[in-house]
């Protein structure tokens, strides 16, 4: 299977080592990662800054990282419940099953965690489809995700990218014609799935956030907030003490709706790709202006995807900027394309065929 062989960028990896092992690496603490003022501290109360990367592709399928071309044309052949209803037309739904965990195992092995460490990084935000959270081989092979994660000594940001019905229109929330904004089965289902994983996982130290909603697109900053109140207030009815992750409206950029914090153990999250104009430092100037605003520190939970001159300057300017808690790069592995890969899947002329019927059959 494709995803078993992938070749390192060293120089991509050189200028995120470069930033990430000046973090904190080694045996994950007792206690858990939570928000101490305006910065993060490790479960023994000393300061952290979580830098590492995102596996995306392995837990919420998106067609590009896989070697599918990413049109303009066609944005929702590229979303997870497109390719499965694709499988399905080639082969059974058990063996679509069989592949999906064969895809969690291979994305997201115990040697990827052993590079991972070995990279410098001290964590990994993971990409969730909520569908595979109402499955028990999704369940097991998060499990499993958090048990190879402790024993490298790595944290683990559990991120919703896909709540019921879509919390965006884009594919990489795997949308359904109802979205979560307009459906109150769906909001409901979303407040539950994140009881159910605090439940499970309140007692892991290795879990060091709970990201909420991935690039939320609200029909108003109103809505955002109050999804969020009650989102953290399931959580806090059976976890008190791990941190959450709120991430900003229109994609994870704008913070304007917070009037203040929503939980004393919470930090914000913002994404940050400029494709089509370079404000990276304007950007991260305002983000941090939110954060001094609000008395709660910043994390980047994405950025990549462009040349590696400009994520030097970007992870420069993450760390040069004290209210920013560290960033997450995305993503882990991925086929080739335009910019550089971490880690790049290689790619064989069987597998090309099959991808690219599967995102345009």
């Amino acid at each position: 299977m494709v995803f078993a062989h992938t070749r390192e960028d060293h120089a991509l990896a050189s200028v995120l080592e470069s930033s990430a092992r000046a973090g904190a690496r080694g045996a994950i603490a007792s206690g858990v990662v939570h928000r101490l003022g305006d910065h993060v501290v490790d479960g023994a109360g000393n300061p952290i800054a979580l830098r590492g990367v995102n596996l995306g592709g392995a837990f919420l399928w998106e067609a590009w990282i896989w070697g599918g071309e990413l049109s303009l044309a066609h944005l929702d052949d590229q979303s997870e419940s497109h390719i499965r209803r694709a499988l399905a037309e080639l082969v059974s739904d058990g063996e679509v099953a069989a592949f999906a965990r064969s895809v969690y195992d291979r994305m997201a092995s115990d040697a990827d965690f052993a590079a991972i460490a070995g990279h410098g990084f001290n964590v990994v935000r993971v990409p969730l489809n909520h569908r595979m959270l109402e499955t028990a081989d999704g369940l097991a092979a998060l499990d499993r995700v958090l048990e190879r994660a402790e024993a490298h000594g790595v944290y683990v940001v559990l991120d919703l990218h896909s709540a019921p019905g879509g919390q965006s229109k884009v594919f990489v929330a795997d949308p359904e014609p109802a979205r979560l904004w307009d459906t109150p089965a769906a909001q409901q289902r979303t407040i539950e799935l994140w009881g159910m994983l605090a439940a499970r996982y309140r007692e892991r130290s290795v879990v060091a956030g709970y990201d909420l909603l991935n690039e939320p697109d609200a029909p108003n900053g109103a809505a955002l907030v109050d999804m969020y109140r009650r989102i953290v207030r399931a959580i806090r009815a059976v976890d008190g003490q791990h941190m959450v992750v709120l991430e900003g409206d229109s994609a994870a950029t704008d913070f304007s709706m917070f009037a203040g914090l929503l939980d004393a153990n919470q930090i914000f999250s913002f994404h940050l790709y400029t494709w089509f104009h370079d404000n990276a430092r304007e950007r991260v100037a305002s983000y941090a202006g939110t954060a001094a605003k609000l008395g709660a520190p910043m994390w980047c939970g994405e950025f990549g995807e462009n040349t590696a001159e400009h994520i030097r300057a970007q992870v420069a300017l993450f760390d040069a900027t004290p209210s920013i808690a560290g960033w997450s790069f995305w993503t882990w592995k991925k086929t080739g394309n335009r910019y550089p890969a971490l880690h790049e899947i290689q790619v064989s002329a069987s597998w090309k065929a099959t991808i690219d019927w599967l995102a345009h059959p």
